[in-house]
């Protein structure tokens, strides 16, 4: 008897599409024993070893705790035997007996198995998907957490304004993570001032204190860090910071909680030359290094 235990439900399938006429007479057994408490894993897969005379056969461990057994010459007594060693094997024994396997002929149930290990791959890919979700997240609080807490240098900080004074040209970020809209906005400031990009956060924030843009539009759905992060960062060194909000549809109450923690306005899509010239004339830097 050869034990599968990883991929089982995959391996079990390849298994089962052999058609060899050495297998036409196989069966298989289903063994229900997925959160069974006092269940012994190793303990019954030896059991079957020692009582199955079939060096083709196998038993595969599901990943919910399910066995799937393919052999020739099982049959119904068979299976009463290895349903009673594992009851009278629970630890604490149950009170009462119960079903925990079925027994099907391959060459008669195969649509049947095949359903049921169709559902159990379906289970463990749920299964799978939230774990990387899970994953990704904890990763994603790392990562924030990384950004967040990089110290920005005093000299770019203590420089802000002084820079704002000393040039010439309007400086503009625009900080957005879709290539169209960055597209927009940028094709739409061509002639306005000097355009700075950034894609993430992290950028965001080097790109900051690096130009001290006059005006910052800035999107609140950032795929490292979210622009409420990105607007406190920056207002905690730069309290003068004149900051605008990118929307889209459904960004209502984020537009409101980012102008509540300082943000000056926000613009909704489609973005438009006026909509975004508005803002840069009212931007203090601007209307300072003017005067």
């Amino acid at each position: 008897m050869i034990v599968t235990i990883e991929k089982a439900e995959e391996k079990f399938l390849d298994v089962l599409d052999v058609p060899t006429i050495e297998k036409e007479d196989r069966r298989c057994i289903h063994l229900r024993t997925s959160g069974l408490a006092g269940f012994e894993k190793n303990q019954t897969i030896n059991f079957i070893h020692d009582n199955i005379d079939d060096q083709n056969g196998g038993v595969f461990v599901c990943e919910d705790g399910d066995f799937l057994i393919t052999a020739r010459c099982i049959g119904a007594p068979f299976v009463k035997i290895l349903q009673n060693f594992i009851i009278t094997h629970l630890k604490p024994r149950p009170a009462q007996t119960f079903e925990l396997a079925t027994l099907f002929e391959v060459k008669v149930d195969r649509s049947k198995i095949i359903k049921i290990v169709e559902e159990k791959l379906k289970t463990k890919q749920i299964k799978e998907n939230a774990e990387r979700e899970k994953q990704a997240r904890i990763q994603a609080q790392k990562n924030r957490k990384i950004i967040i807490d990089t110290p920005i240098p005093d000299t770019l900080v203590d420089s802000l304004s002084q820079r704002r004074k000393d040039r010439k040209e309007t400086e503009i970020l625009v900080v957005e993570d879709d290539s169209f809209s960055r597209a927009l906005v940028k094709k739409s400031l061509a002639e306005v001032g000097n355009i700075s990009i950034a894609e993430d956060g992290r950028t965001a924030l080097t790109q900051y204190f690096k130009k001290a843009p006059d005006i910052l539009f800035l999107d609140i759905g950032l795929p490292d860090i979210d622009g409420h992060d990105v607007l406190a960062k920056i207002l905690e060194h730069d309290p003068h910071a004149f900051i605008i909000m990118l929307s889209g549809k459904g960004d209502k109450d984020n537009i409101m909680k980012a102008i509540q923690n300082g943000a000056k306005g926000f613009v909704g899509k489609p973005f438009t030359r006026e909509k975004l010239s508005q803002y840069i004339q009212k931007s203090p830097h601007i209307q300072t290094s003017n005067q």
